[in-house]
């Protein structure tokens, strides 16, 4: 019987089998196969291959000791097993977390793409608290503790029950049996959920879409659910979200049809101006009046003004001077002598006046004018 790979086979001898070569492959990937065989028609046998459903396991234990936390996921390995559960090796999900962030599996959205990464059917969520320390024994130095398991469906995207337990000691086959029992009350719950189908499409193609808070995947969508009302975001970059209701019927297809609206785009601010030199002038000072007149230019204009007055009466009495006798002449006789005093009065009587229109010119200018 072929296992769906070149090279392995299911061999029956005497009744009984083996696989030859060894299905390494199942290993690889965290399968637990089991085979059943039943006597068939004309010296035949049927084997039945089943395979175990491989299972993320998401132990919280922060807050526990280094020992009580091994022996805590030891014990939850062993149920996961007698639950016909296969584990997903530690070496595949490492593979599968090294492309993610740090605190990936602390996050529900990346603990769904990991467990869909790896072929998981589901995400065992296992939060551990120490009740009672007085029960410890040598074996088991946590002594009781109080056990949540929250089972999610990676097919339906949800959780479909929690469960909690105490187990009087915290590690071994007595923590193993109680976590087992737990394990085979979600199964129970998970595999009795209606399902149905949610389809999502979208304008434009290739947004992100969301149901009950959960990042699922892109459009066009279409996975599985449990029956029910959900709520649908849809989003995607530069587009405004939309946002519905689906409810959804068992064994029917709920379809939701998204039109995402652009969101506007505000325009660029204009760059700024380049900067430009500007000479800035003072504005002209206002004149609010005159200085008086200083005291040099009153005694240089008045001095100036009177000195030329006086060389210029000089000037005219030597111009009429002129000519006259030097000696009045005896009676009915001539004058032995005349005054030359012409050019002499004229210079007098030029330079007075020189002088007497600068006295008068510094006497007349203004003063200063005062501004503000």
């Amino acid at each position: 019987m072929s296992l769906g790979n070149p090279g392995h086979a299911l061999e029956i001898i005497d009744r009984a089998f083996r696989a030859d070569p060894d299905p390494a492959f199942l290993y690889q990937l965290g399968l637990v196969a089991q085979a059943q065989l039943t006597p068939g028609g004309k010296q035949t046998l049927v084997a039945l291959l089943s395979l175990s459903p491989i299972t993320l396991l998401l132990l919280q234990s922060k807050s526990l000791p280094v020992t009580t936390a091994q022996a805590v996921y030891k014990a939850l390995v062993d149920a996961v097993r007698t639950s016909h559960l296969a584990p997903l090796p530690q070496a595949r999900l490492n593979a599968v977390v090294h492309k993610q962030s740090a605190d990936c599996l602390e996050q529900p959205d990346c603990q769904y793409a990991v467990a869909e990464e790896a072929q998981a059917r589901a995400v065992l969520w296992v939060a551990v608290k120490e009740t009672d320390a007085k029960e410890a024994t040598p074996l088991d130095p946590a002594g009781g503790c109080t056990v949540t398991i929250s089972y999610v469906d990676i097919n339906a995207g949800q959780v479909t029950s929690t469960a909690e337990a105490k187990s009087p000691v915290c590690s071994g086959v007595t923590l193993s049996d109680v976590l087992a029992a737990v394990l085979e009350r979600l199964l129970t719950d998970a595999n009795a959920r209606p399902r149905g189908m949610v389809s999502v499409t979208s304008v434009p193609i290739g947004a992100r879409v969301r149901v009950d808070g959960l990042l699922r995947g892109q459009t066009p969508y279409l996975k599985a659910s449990f029956g029910g009302v959900h709520q649908i975001v849809v989003e995607k970059t530069g587009f405004q979200a939309f946002q519905s209701k689906a409810e959804e019927t068992v064994g029917q297809v709920a379809t939701v049809r998204a039109e995402l609206g652009a969101i506007p785009q505000e325009p660029p601010e204009p760059a700024p101006a380049p900067l430009q030199s500007v000479e800035v002038q003072a504005p002209p000072a206002k004149v609010i009046g005159r200085d008086s007149h200083p005291r040099w230019r009153l005694a240089l204009g008045g001095g100036a003004l009177g000195g030329g007055l006086f060389v210029a009466g000089l000037g005219v009495s030597a111009l009429t001077s002129d000519g006259q006798c030097a000696q009045p002449p005896a009676e009915g006789g001539f004058c032995r002598g005349t005054y030359s005093t012409g050019a002499m009065g004229g210079g007098l009587l030029g330079a007075g006046l020189a002088l007497t229109v600068g006295g008068v010119v510094l006497l007349a200018l203004p003063g200063h004018m005062k501004k503000e």
